[in-house]
């Protein structure tokens, strides 16, 4: 082996993990309330949240992520941004169709940093297919909706899950026309403990479990319900397409603040650790499903670091997939906002999650 040999590992953190936030952006601004002049940390992922939370007008966004591929991709979405009118952007991005995508990439590029730049220069291809559809997660549904689906239900049943009905047509056309023997049997292999570890290396699969049940169950619920004929996560994940919703920090109303926003991120590569560390205290933080990847031991280890760095009454926000990762059981410095928690799990459209977690510090 060469001194230029890259690791596996290393290989890993040059792919995307994922191009968009699937977290329910609108749980997280319902659960932070105002981010105005506030310090935040935040895990870096897609950046949507991110983006979203810039519009509030935050005194600083500090994200980090140890992939450098999620810190060039929020880096090229800042960019464009930036530079790009509004549906422009819109489109470069891969919310709608453009055919001069890579024109436009050429025509902001210099904005970027070195390193960003030379990642995009050698990822063109995810440039000209849009960057919004060039993560692994958003390949693994494309590759359920693209090779998998067509087998089990016509692109107008499909159509069907999306249109507007009552509760009791919803549950009817679910049981009578959706759950058919193929969905089931379909769903559960997609969706099983292998398929899902193969998909994400990092999630810890808990062998109590039974995983193609519990998201066939959690996936079940949510399709009777009218909530999911507006989901444009469940939308994209069935059709790889957003049907023309678009994210929330990329709706017209909001785009304008968010652009003069966005030079509060400042982006890190590093650990949430060493992250969190470096840069003071925090008045709101945000972790995604990030403690989902933690053993018990490692996130007790993180639980801490987290408390020193939490100024006084600070909020922290995060979602539980499978495994119950909850600050509030690990130390008494947090507080569980538990009606608040109700609240917004009845609202949230993150179907594939377990819980939202809301905490107050109160050390």
């Amino acid at each position: 082996m060469t001194t230029n040999a890259i690791s596996e590992e290393e290989q890993q953190l040059r792919f995307l993990s994922v191009s968009n936030s699937w977290e329910d952006t609108s749980i997280l601004l319902e659960a932070i309330c105002s981010a105005k002049g506030k310090r935040i940390f935040s895990i870096a992922g897609a950046g949507d949240n991110l983006f979203s939370m810039c519009g509030q007008e935050p005194e600083i966004i500090v994200a980090a992520d140890e992939n450098p591929a999620q810190l060039y991709l929020i880096e090229l979405k800042k960019v464009a941004i930036e530079q790009l009118e509004y549906s422009d952007c819109i489109e470069f991005l891969g919310y709608s169709e453009c055919a001069v995508r890579l024109l436009i990439y050429k025509s902001i590029a210099e904005f970027l940093s070195a390193e960003a730049k030379s990642y995009w220069d050698n990822h063109l291809q995810n440039i000209d297919q849009g960057v919004v559809h060039a993560g692994k997660f958003e390949h693994y549904f494309q590759l359920f909706c693209n090779r998998v689906l067509p087998f089990i239900h016509s692109e107008h049943t499909v159509n069907e899950l999306f249109n507007e009905k009552s509760e009791a047509e919803q549950v009817i056309f679910y049981d009578k026309v959706w759950n058919t023997r193929l969905w089931r049997l379909f769903f559960k292999l997609f969706f099983s403990r292998r398929m899902v570890a193969r998909s994400n290396k990092t999630i810890l699969l808990p062998d109590e479990i039974e995983i193609s049940n519990y998201f066939f169950e959690s996936a079940s619920e949510h399709f009777k319900s009218t909530k999911a004929q507006s989901n444009l996560m469940l939308r994209y994940m069935l059709t790889n397409d957003f049907g023309g919703t678009l994210p929330h920090y990329l709706r017209e109303e909001n785009y304008e603040k968010v652009k003069s926003n966005c030079r509060k991120i400042t982006l890190v590569e590093d650990s949430i650790s060493n992250a969190i560390r470096n840069h003071g205290k925090f008045d709101l933080l945000q972790f995604s499903d990030h403690f989902e990847h933690l053993n018990v031991s490692d996130f007790e280890l993180l639980s801490n670091e987290i408390s020193v760095r939490c100024s006084a009454g600070a909020r922290l926000i995060y979602w539980n997939l499978l495994n119950k990762r909850i600050l509030s059981d690990a130390s008494e410095l947090f507080k569980p906002q538990r009606q608040l928690i109700e609240t917004l799990n009845e609202k949230d459209l993150g179907f594939f999650y377990k819980t939202v977690v809301v905490e107050d510090f109160v050390g």
